[in-house]
């Protein structure tokens, strides 16, 4: 294994509230009659924006309006790194693996947090949701097959990490070994169904398991 590339929401950072809450201030503000509470939230999520209005109920030509809401209320859900994963990532860096971050989230969101939380300049590299089409975000595995090649990595050579089936989807079509994180956005069945090479349930599993899968 020469690299490591993880998802960042729900993986690194614990943001399933923040993200919920930035989602509902959009339905409220919104007056949507449809029911809106995590459980929806976590039924209905997609990495595409897009999906979740579409299921909350909003037309296309209010999109644009319910981007603003969410990117205006998220900042006041602060959101904290997963327990163990600066340590563990700093880790792996020291250990000389490339590690690369591969998220859907917008660049200027999601670079804030990195350097806000300290860990900006342990990433390699850093693909984020508005670097590509809307389309070729996970579970498509553009992204990741972008990290790679700024890495000069070959797919068998890498893993991505993750806590949805999106990631363990996106990994598998880029051709890499993928490792599914329970505890964030899909529960731990829903995660075993997609089948990825390996299933952890928490950072410190991750760091005793992580190179089992290329024994």
């Amino acid at each position: 294994m020469k690299a490591v590339i993880f998802d960042w929401d729900g993986t690194i950072i614990k943001s399933k509230k923040a993200n919920f809450h930035a989602f509902k201030k959009v339905h409220d503000a919104l007056n949507l009659n449809s029911a809106f509470t995590i459980k929806e939230f976590v039924d209905w999520y997609s990495p595409n924006w897009y999906v979740i209005y579409k299921k909350m109920g909003i037309p296309e030509e209010g999109w644009s309006r319910a981007n603003e809401l969410w990117r205006n209320s998220y900042p006041h859900n602060r959101s904290r790194l997963s327990p163990n994963s600066a340590r563990i990532l700093a880790n792996l860096k020291s250990r000389r693996f490339k590690i690369g971050l591969v998220t859907s989230g917008d660049e200027k969101r999601v670079v804030s947090e990195l350097k806000r939380k300290g860990i900006f300049n342990i990433f390699d590299v850093v693909i984020c949701g508005d670097h590509v089409p809307i389309e070729e975000q996970k579970p498509s595995p553009r992204q990741i097959i972008l990290a790679l090649e700024k890495l000069n990595i070959k797919p068998k050579d890498a893993a991505y990490i993750g806590d949805t089936s999106f990631d363990v989807l996106a990994g598998k079509n880029a051709g890499v070994k993928t490792i599914a994180l329970a505890g964030g956005l899909h529960p731990g069945g829903k995660l075993k169904n997609s089948n990825p090479d390996l299933l952890v349930h928490n950072w410190k599993e991750l760091e005793n398991k992580i190179e089992e899968i290329w024994m």
